[in-house]
C-alpha cells in the first residue's frame, strides 16, 4: 500500500519557523567540516559537537520544549553499546581508559540521538540549506588543499609543527572528508539540474582523485580505500537496486561476522611474501600483522571481549614483526574498526553493530526513488569502508566525521525529494 505525501504531512508553521534557527548551526557543520579538517586534521571532533548541541539547544528554546524529539531506534542502540560498555569495565584490562572513553561515547551519542530526530521536522528548504553550505565548504576546502600542497603544506606545517608525520595525517583526512561530501554534493547537484553546479562538482571529485593518485606521499592504505570508494560508487549506478540491497547487507553482515577468520586467513596466505618481498608498502604490511594479532587475541576471549578501549594495551604472545627485525609487534589500534569492536567488546558488541545496521537497511529500503535509495546505500558503503583499514573506532574525530557524513547524505536526500513522492506503509 502507498500514500502520497501531501501538505497536511508538513510540520506546523511554528515548528517551521524554528528549524531555520536550529538549522543555522547544521549549515556551519556542513561547511566547515570539509575546510578546517584541511589545517587541523582532529576538528570535526569539536565542530559536530558544539554545532550540533547548539542546534539541539536552539530548537528546545524555540519550541520551549524541556526534551527535544530523538531517533527512539538509534537510542536504543546506542544505549545498549554505552551499557555493555559500562559492563565490559568489570573485565577491562584497563579499566579507568574505559570508564574515560565511556563518557566521552555518551558526549557523543546524545547530541546525535536527539540532532538525527529533530531533523525529521525540518522541511525541505532547510535541507538545501544545508547542502549548498556543504558544497560551498567542499569547494573552498578543495581549493585550501591544493594550494597548501603546491606549496608544499607551508601553511599546514605553521599550525601543526614540521612534523611530515602530521603532514600524512592532513592528508589522510582530508581526503576522507573530501570523498564522503564530494558524492553526496555531487548527488545534489546533479538532481537539482543545476548545470553550473553539477559539472564543478564533477570537477572536484575527478580533481580528488587526481590528486590522490599523483602525490606520491600519500600511503597505500588511502589511495585502496578511496579508489574502492570511487570504484564502488560507479558499480552502484550500473547494479538493479534490488540485488544491490542484497549484496550490501550480505556483505557488511559477512565482513562483521567472519573478520577475525579473514584476518588470520589473510596473513596466513601472504606471510611468505611479506617476509621475501622487499617492494610490499610498509604499510601494506603492517596492516596485516596488526589485523592478524588483533584476531588471534579475539580468539582467546571472542564473547565477552577484553574491554571498552582496550586495544591500545592488547597482550603480546611473542610475535615478531617482519618490518623490524626482532621487535615485537606494537600499534596504537587495530587499524579496523570492526575487529576492534570483536576485541574489545566481542561477540556481544558485533551483535550490537549488526542492530545498527539493520536500523539502517530498515531505513533505507523505505525511501521512495530507485536512485534516491541507491545513494543512502553508498552513504552507508562509504562509512563502512572508511572504518576497515585506516583509523580508530572510537576515535572522536572519526566517530564526528562519519556522524557529520550522515547529516550531510540525509541532507542530500531530503533536499531532492520531491513534494509528491509516495512512501511505502503497512
Amino acid at each position: 500500500m502507498t500514500t502520497t505525501i501531501a501538505s497536511q504531512a508538513r510540520p506546523a508553521k511554528t515548528d517551521e519557523k524554528c528549524s531555520d534557527y536550529s538549522v543555522f548551526f547544521l549549515c556551519i557543520i556542513a561547511f566547515l567540516l570539509p575546510v578546517t579538517v584541511v589545517l587541523i586534521p582532529k576538528s570535526p571532533a569539536p565542530l559536530y559537537l558544539a554545532g550540533t548541541i547548539l542546534c539541539v539547544v536552539t530548537w528546545m528554546v524555540q519550541n520551549r520544549r524541556f526534551f527535544p524529539p530523538i531517533d527512539l531506534k538509534l537510542a536504543a542502540v546506542f544505549t545498549t553499546l554505552c551499557v555493555y560498555g559500562a559492563l565490559s569495565s568489570f573485565w577491562s584490562i584497563k579499566p579507568d581508559e574505559t570508564i574515560e572513553k565511556l563518557l566521552k561515547l555518551v558526549l557523543f551519542f546524545v547530541p546525535t540521538i536527539a540532532v538525527f530526530g529533530l531533523i525529521r521536522s525540518y522541511e525541505r528548504e532547510a535541507f538545501d540549506r544545508i547542502m549548498r553550505w556543504a558544497v560551498y565548504g567542499l569547494s573552498a576546502g578543495l581549493a585550501l588543499y591544493v594550494t597548501d600542497m603546491l606549496c608544499g603544506y607551508k601553511l599546514f606545517a605553521l599550525i601543526n609543527g614540521e612534523n611530515s608525520k602530521t603532514v600524512e595525517q592532513i592528508q589522510g583526512k582530508a581526503l576522507y572528508v573530501f570523498f564522503a561530501t564530494g558524492l553526496a554534493s555531487l548527488y545534489y547537484c546533479w538532481n537539482k539540474r543545476n548545470e553550473g553546479a553539477k559539472w564543478i562538482m564533477i570537477g572536484a571529485v575527478q580533481l580528488i582523485t587526481i590528486v590522490m593518485i599523483v602525490d606520491l606521499s600519500l600511503n597505500i592504505t588511502i589511495k585502496m580505500t578511496q579508489l574502492m570508494v570511487l570504484l564502488g560508487g560507479l558499480a552502484f549506478w550500473l547494479t538493479p537496486i534490488a540485488w544491490l540491497r542484497k549484496a550490501v547487507m550480505a556483505g557488511c553482515l559477512v565482513t562483521l561476522l567472519c573478520a577475525p577468520i579473514f584476518a588470520i586467513g589473510i596473513r596466513h596466505s601472504v606471510d611468505g611474501v611479506m617476509r621475501t618481498d622487499g617492494t610490499l608498502p610498509r604499510t601494506f604490511k603492517s596492516r596485516i600483522e596488526i589485523w592478524d594479532i588483533t584476531a588471534r587475541r579475539t580468539m582467546e576471549k571472542p564473547f565477552f571481549g577484553w574491554g571498552l578501549k582496550t586495544s591500545p594495551y592488547m597482550p603480546n604472545r611473542g610475535e615478531k614483526s617482519v618490518l623490524y627485525k626482532d621487535m615485537k609487534i606494537v600499534h596504537l589500534h587495530p587499524h579496523n574498526g570492526v575487529l576492534e569492536m570483536w576485541f574489545e567488546l566481542g561477540f556481544v558488541g558485533i551483535s550490537i553493530m549488526a542492530a545498527f545496521l539493520f536500523v539502517l537497511f530498515g531505513r533505507i529500503e523505505k525511501i521512495m526513488g530507485e536512485n534516491r535509495q541507491k545513494c543512502a546505500l553508498m552513504a552507508l558503503c562509504v562509512c563502512f569502508a572508511y572504518i576497515l583499514p585506516s583509523f580508530g573506532l572510537w576515535q572522536t574525530w572519526f566517530m564526528s566525521a562519519l556522524a557529520g557524513f550522515g547529516l550531510i547524505f540525509v541532507a542530500a536526500l531530503r533536499a531532492t525529494q520531491k513534494p509528491d513522492m509516495t512512501i511505502r506503509t503497512k
